[in-house]
């Protein structure tokens, strides 16, 4: 197995790691209680796709989306592949934190709890600061104008669904998220 090859299979191993969690975690959530009616969610979907095959699909190294930004070399996988796993040891542990209040979409659950330990001390949303964190490892294994364009995507995605989560948090727990939202960022601690 070439090197290139090799860390080609690698840059999958940590997304592969996510999607087990997610599927296995998938089946211990509480019953929702409300949804945010998302017209742009279907779109979202559409640009994390789109996002993931500008990350992800070598072929798409063409024209200007192919630009190498970053050049080839061990030091640059293995910082890519760093970079990347804690993103998604982040993004899991957020999810465990988060237990049975997570969903896939803005919703409410019942019994819902307003979550601020673990790394919801950090961010607002430390699931979609993992991931991004991820994708910037995957953008720089990628090393090419198009991961960073799919990073650039991911990242108007998950800011968009966060509005929609931060709507249903301030109707449900007026006073505490106002509160939380004062001393905790949403996506970058200590910036945005």
């Amino acid at each position: 197995m070439t090197p290139h090859r090799f860390f080609a299979l690698a840059e999958l191993a940590p997304w592969l790691v996510l999607l087990l969690y997610w599927a296995w975690m998938w089946r211990r959530a509480k019953p929702m209680a409300e949804a945010h009616p998302d017209p742009w969610s279907n779109f979202n979907r559409l640009l994390i796709v789109a996002s993931m095959l500008l990350l992800g699909w070598h072929r798409l190294d063409i024209g200007w989306l192919g630009i190498v930004v970053i050049p080839r070399c061990l030091a640059k996988a293995l910082t890519g592949l760093a970079v990347t796993s804690a993103g998604i040891a982040y993004a899991i542990w957020a999810r465990y934190v988060l237990a049975d209040n997570w969903s896939a979409q803005p919703t409410l659950k019942v019994g819902h709890e307003l979550v601020t330990s673990g790394p919801y001390r950090f961010t607002r949303h430390p699931i979609y600061t993992g991931i991004l964190i991820a994708i910037v490892g995957t953008a720089i294994m990628v090393g090419e104008v198009r991961g960073f364009i799919g990073l650039a995507i991911v990242f108007w995605g998950l800011w968009h669904k966060s509005r929609f989560e931060e709507d249903l948090m301030n109707r449900q727990f007026p006073e505490q998220y106002r509160a939380y939202s004062q001393k905790v960022r949403s996506l970058i601690p200590g910036v945005f």
